[in-house]
Parts: C-alpha cells; sequence; structure tokens
C-alpha cells in the first residue's frame, strides 16, 4: 500500500492511524534518506499512544529512547551505527514484549536483522512537499 503525504500533519496522521491499529509486540521498520518524515511518523505514532509528540526525537546521538504510553514505544535509529554486527551488540530483542512497539529508524542499515518486522514502510520524496510511504506487512 502506498500513501502519499503532502504534509508535515499529514505524516503525523498517518503515523497516528498506524499505531492506532497495533496490540503490542510489533516491529515497525522505517527506511529511506533524510528528511523524508521518519521522525514525524514516529511522532504520529506516539500520539495515538498518549505519548506527547513533541517529547519524541530523533535517537540518532542516543541510539535509542524508550516512552510510556498506551503502549510502551522504543525508538531506535541505526543511523551512526558502523555494523550489522554493532546492531546485534543492542539486543533489540529485549525491547519485543506484548505492551511494546519496537520502531526502527534507518533499518536498511540492518543488513542482517535478527528480527523479523511486522511492517516495513519505506519513505521517499516525491516532489517538493511530497513524501511516498510504501507499507508493507511482512
Amino acid at each position: 500500500m502506498i500513501h502519499i503525504s503532502r504534509s508535515e500533519e499529514e505524516t503525523l496522521a498517518y503515523g497516528a492511524e498506524l499505531a492506532s491499529r497495533l496490540k503490542g509486540g510489533e516491529i515497525i521498520f522505517l527506511c529511506g534518506d533524510f528528511g523524508c518524515g521518519k521522525t514525524v511518523f514516529v511522532k504520529g505514532m506516539a500520539s495515538a499512544l498518549r505519548i506527547l509528540p513533541h517529547t519524541v526525537t530523533s535517537p540518532s546521538f542516543t541510539l535509542l529512547q524508550s516512552y510510556s504510553g498506551s503502549l510502551n514505544l522504543h525508538h531506535v535509529d541505526l543511523y551512526r551505527i558502523e555494523s550489522s554486527e554493532a546492531i546485534d551488540e543492542l539486543v533489540l530483542e529485549e525491547f519485543v514484549a506484548p505492551d511494546s512497539i519496537l520502531v526502527v529508524e534507518w533499518a536498511q542499515h540492518w543488513t542482517t536483522p535478527t528480527l523479523n518486522p511486522t511492517y516495513r514502510l519505506e519513505f521517499s520524496h516525491d516532489g517538493d512537499d511530497r513524501r511516498r510511504i510504501s507499507i508493507t506487512p511482512e
């Protein structure tokens, strides 16, 4: 399924819509270049989980941020990770639980993932202010 977002508000709403369907235990892979809306999408997910979206930031330096809401949201950013082995050392399996959602930004850097995503979303630029978000259930 492909969604075209024409604004940040639409990307937020699309993230909220997906999160509203989640039950817990899901793994979401987000792939795409800089500025395609991955973190904005996570902020939308957070709002649906009763987490204040303004508290959600890209964890590119901390690697992982966890938030408590109606479900826990574990937000990982793999941009600065050098290898799949270094990703494996994060032991992301520990963040998969029935009361949690694990969201992995820059999942394309994880060339040999040890986790299977519930959904894989590909973000890309589609014109000046438009973003193409392709979602694939795995």
